[in-house]
């Protein structure tokens, strides 16, 4: 197995797979004693009921998870993704590691910090000559480990960022991009992979990836869903906002406080938003619908979550790429296990997108897997029967998040806790109580809060270790750089 050093987030003496797979076999022992009252003897299955389920990881681009009823949205936004957790592990403190789409999914994909993998940004360069950060093939990807114990594996995508040449596609036998307007690309995505598994022959278990990109600003949502949640008091901002050009033309102005937002102006965006998770919503209820009738949903590990957030001008700006604050790396994460497992259970705990890995792969496996060594990730198994008490290593409770700003300047936050930390190029070091600031706007930086002077060395040690040298680059061709641009990531 490829290693990443010797830097392991949660990683002891033993090894990363050893010390995860006794935090396993204890909790679902448990499990079996206090659910399903039978003798714990020989026999115990363990991870064994779960070993070959299919897996699907359903990822909604810039999605908050505020912004869904589960979450404590005040819109009926998502109705069909409320059934889907109600069924489900509900992650109540997810943490993207990055606000940046490919960063954010390097991470996921391989369990890795970015200052490991080193993947920070989709493009960098001057005028038109451009190249862009790959993610090196010397990383385990998780469909690579799936693939390797008997995994059937498939990718459907739409963001350009993710392209196979970029090193996503590793792992997967099946990697296609869909083309075109995104304001229909969640059913044209969710009908490639609908179709990819009705077709197969074979019963080998499946893994698919399914990335969707209609909430992904401009928030352009399609009939009838620009009104749904539209309030009497909101007002269309005075600008050209029906094309991509003049949704960042006015964002960047706003940004720069070139013009101001409106309070009605801001409820129209949000409205807007709103309605594309509606739409979204919905093309997620007739993929579960159909994998009903596929008789496949019952024995299906189903994730939805998300890559990013997006900021309602909380901090100065909309949209992501922007500095980790919790409005873009809080994140929805919701787990149904095969059998209606955990059914309704809330996780208060705060976990990471890195975890997915060696939660998704010991699963998978029956925990039977040679993990990576170095993870960042830690299974997230042992909070599934841990009730209030957190039974992960101390390393493993906090989470980081990092964005290269503009492509140059690093900043990193440190999040444990209650506490977040943030330091890096270009801007003041900051410390929030999220108790009693949770929306990080009251800087408590030498105040004497307990934590700060630890959190503040991790942030530093994430500065210092960040591996420059594995960042491999790929040339951009003039197409790319366009879709590329499309999505707001070049001014």
């Amino acid at each position: 197995m490829r290693g990443y050093g010797p830097d392991a987030r949660g990683a002891g003496p033993a090894g990363v797979s050893g010390h995860r797979s006794a935090l396993w076999v204890l909790s679902v022992c448990g499990l079996i004693v206090a659910v399903v009252g039978c003798s714990l003897g020989p026999a115990a299955p363990d991870l064994e009921r779960y070993r070959d389920c299919d897996i699907l990881v359903v990822l909604v681009d810039a999605l908050r998870a505020d912004q869904l009823g589960c979450f404590g949205a005040g819109r009926n936004t998502s109705p069909n993704i409320d059934a889907v957790a109600s069924g489900g592990v509900k992650f109540d403190r997810a943490i993207s590691q990055s606000t940046f789409t490919a960063c954010s999914i390097a991470s996921l994909f391989t369990g890795l910090y970015p200052h490991h993998h080193g993947l920070y940004w989709g493009s960098l360069g001057n005028g038109q000559t451009r190249s862009a950060h790959m993610l090196s093939p010397d990383y385990e990807t998780l469909a690579e480990l799936l693939a390797a114990n008997g995994y059937a594996t498939m990718s459907c995508f739409q963001n350009r960022t993710l392209r196979a040449e970029l090193g996503f596609g590793q792992g997967f036998q099946v990697y296609k991009e869909i083309r075109g307007g995104k304001s229909m690309g969640s059913r044209r995505i969710i009908d490639t992979y609908l179709r990819w598994l009705a077709e197969r022959t074979s019963t080998e278990p499946t893994f698919a990836y399914l990335h969707l990109l209609d909430l992904h600003e401009p928030y352009d949502p399609r009939p009838p869903y620009e009104t749904t949640f539209l309030p009497a008091d909101a007002a269309a901002p005075a600008a050209d906002l029906s094309t991509q050009n003049g949704w960042f033309a006015w964002s960047h102005e706003l940004e720069r406080g070139e013009r101001q937002i409106p309070a009605a102006e801001l409820r129209w965006v949000v409205a807007r938003y709103d309605g594309i998770v509606r739409s979204v919503d919905k093309e997620i209820g007739r993929m579960v619908h159909r994998l009903r009738d596929l008789g496949r949903y019952e024995n299906t590990l189903l994730v939805i979550t998300a890559d990013h957030g997006d900021g309602f001008f909380e901090h100065g700006f909309l949209g992501h790429c922007r500095t980790p604050y919790e409005e873009v790396v809080h994140v929805p994460l919701i787990l149904k296990l095969p059998g209606g497992d955990f059914a309704g259970l809330t996780v208060p705990h705060q976990v990471e997108l890195v975890d997915l890995l060696p939660t998704l792969a010991e699963m998978a496996t029956g925990g039977n897997v040679e993990l990576p060594d170095g993870l960042d990730g830690c299974s997230l198994a042992p909070l599934l029967v841990s009730g209030s008490q957190n039974p992960l290593p101390g390393q493993c409770r906090e989470a980081l998040s990092e964005v290269l700003l503009k492509g140059e300047h690093l900043v990193v936050a440190v999040r444990d806790g209650n506490l977040t930390y943030f330091v890096g190029d270009g801007i003041e070091p900051a410390l929030y109580d999220r108790t009693t600031d949770p929306s990080e706007t009251v800087n408590l930086v030498g105040r004497g809060l307990p934590g700060e002077s630890r959190l503040r060395q991790r942030a530093l040690e994430v500065i210092t270790d960040r591996q420059v040298t594995r960042v491999r680059r790929h040339p951009v061709d003039s197409e790319a750089l366009e879709q590329i641009r499309a999505l707001g990531y070049l001014n």
